[in-house]
């Protein structure tokens, strides 16, 4: 074959190629964010030209939904994720941009919280759609019409339009076929009045602004602020739906897995086995960066924002608690050890063995040290025997050592007072349900009585199981300090005991 013949062959087939990894950019919302290779970016570089995409199982699974929506196979989607997480570039940024492709005639209005946010995802879209990369996959269908570019509004000669708009406003007059919601709460800081005028806002342009109320798709994205939040409205108001047509579909995905979840995408069905305690995307927020999160947070804070399950602040049985951190203890205080053990798997659905190292100096108590771990017998045992050990030449002499007596703990009170004195055996259910002891312990937790070691890693740990008893799919640590506060009161006023007659009645 002729050289030249050949040189035309090989630019043709090159031709195609081209032709042909521009159409599945345009069909893989997946691919048009990542790019298909190295010679072929997506719309990241557009946006981030230095800064390396770190892709995650979760952005694929995002991913999934939002074709979802745009195919008309979902009509409303709500998506909880943490902070940072990519969210509003991949839901108010790309998303709109891809759809574009092969809507161009769509119109989106694109909600946030305050005007400046939604005025920067608006600007980052344009950025996008006015990219040569953009131009050539659009086929010169998205080009921005001259009288209407702005950065609150711009159209294309297609006929789409799309609308950015502060929840701070107004929207007086407008209406799309995709309505965009962006953290409709301000994640920092929101009062209460703020809050209900945003989902009051929420609810009436869910159907105000809806072009066609039969067909126009809603995707609300936040990190959880408040139970009373946008997303609790969604949430509670989603099972009551009659219509499956109306009905939010809800994407949930926690910093950290509070349980172990089986994950199956909605098109591909790749199955991702999610282990309790796994972060959700640890190479880009890892160990040192949840536990920076937890600190700067709160508990409450944290709850919401990276659990995606705001506490409730009122309510709940400890929600009035006023937290107190120690540095230096009283100079008189007894020592115990409280433990509730429910050793035996180390599996990430299993119960926690917890045994906490408590000073009294009544009527307060100082959480000291902290054993908290899935682990069997030998394991358990090993861990109170350091607890022990490690501060008692620190802190004197731990005269008590309190373990539940169930069948779990009769083994290891036998062990343990082979070893060492002043192991006892002691029966919770005597004084009620969980949910009964912790109503007995919480008025402490009101006056300011419990004290938690201040610095320590654990501390928000506590804070939150606290915070969230009752809701929450662990409750060992709240349990072993009832125990031990219980105990305590009953040793204080064994002739007449409050604790005892709250039981009763």
């Amino acid at each position: 074959m002729p050289a030249a013949v050949s040189r035309v062959l090989d630019k043709g087939a090159l031709a195609r190629r081209e032709l042909a990894i521009r159409e599945i950019l345009r069909r893989d919302l997946e691919r048009f964010i990542r790019g298909y290779d190295a010679d072929h970016p997506g719309a990241w570089a557009i946006l981030e030209p230095n800064t390396p995409l770190d892709w995650n199982w979760h952005h694929t699974y995002i991913c999934e939904f939002l074709v979802d929506v745009a195919m008309g196979e979902t009509r409303r989607l709500l998506v909880n994720v943490m902070p940072r997480s990519l969210k509003s570039l991949f839901v108010s940024i790309f998303f709109p941009c891809w759809v574009w492709l092969r809507q161009p005639w769509a119109s989106f209005l694109c909600m946030s919280y305050s005007t400046p946010l939604a005025n920067d995802h608006s600007y980052k879209r344009r950025r996008v759609i006015e990219s040569e990369w953009y131009q050539r996959l659009s086929r010169g269908r998205c080009i921005l019409s001259d009288d209407r570019n702005r950065i609150t509004e711009y159209s294309n000669n297609s006929g789409g339009v799309i609308y950015a708009r502060g929840l701070d406003g107004s929207v007086t007059g407008l209406g799309a076929e995709y309505l965009l919601f962006d953290d409709p709460n301000n994640p920092e800081k929101e009062s209460d009045v703020v809050r209900e005028g945003a989902l009051t806002k929420f609810k009436n342009y869910l159907t105000t602004r809806a072009n066609d109320p039969k067909r126009t798709k809603t995707i609300v994205v936040q990190q959880r602020t408040h139970e009373s939040d946008v997303s609790g409205y969604i949430i509670k108001t989603a099972a009551e739906e009659k219509d499956p047509s109306r009905r939010f579909k809800i994407v949930k995905l926690p910093t950290r897995a509070r349980k172990s979840e089986t994950v199956v995408f909605p098109r591909s069905k790749t199955v991702v086995e999610r282990k309790a305690g796994e972060l959700l995307h640890p190479h880009r927020f890892g160990e040192e960066e949840d536990a920076e999160a937890k600190r700067d947070l709160g508990a409450y804070a944290y709850s919401a924002r990276h659990d995606q399950e705001p506490a409730p602040l009122e309510g709940g049985v400890f929600s009035k608690a006023v937290w107190q951190t120690f540095t230096e203890l009283p100079a008189r205080y007894e020592l115990i050890i409280s433990g509730d053990l429910s050793f035996g798997s180390t599996s990430s659905t299993a119960s926690f063995v917890s045994v906490g190292l408590f000073a009294i100096a009544y009527p307060n108590f100082y959480l000291i040290d902290l054993f908290h771990k899935r682990c069997g017998f030998n394991d358990a045992q090993k861990g109170i025997r350091e607890l022990i050990n490690r501060n008692e030449p620190v802190y004197g002499i731990i005269a008590t050592k309190l373990i539940e007596k169930k069948a779990s703990g009769a083994a290891m009170i036998e062990k343990l007072q082979e070893e060492f004195p002043g192991v006892l055996a002691f029966n919770p259910d005597e004084f009620g349900s969980k949910e009964q002891r912790a109503q007995l312990i919480a008025p402490a937790f009101e006056s300011g009585n419990f004290h938690i070691k201040h610095g320590v890693g654990w501390l928000e740990d506590v804070k939150i199981e606290f915070v969230k008893f009752g809701v929450y799919d662990t409750d060992d640590i709240v349990d072993m300090t009832s125990q031990a506060m219980i105990y305590y009161q009953l040793k204080m006023r064994k002739r007449r005991s409050p604790v005892s007659s709250i039981v009763q009645s």
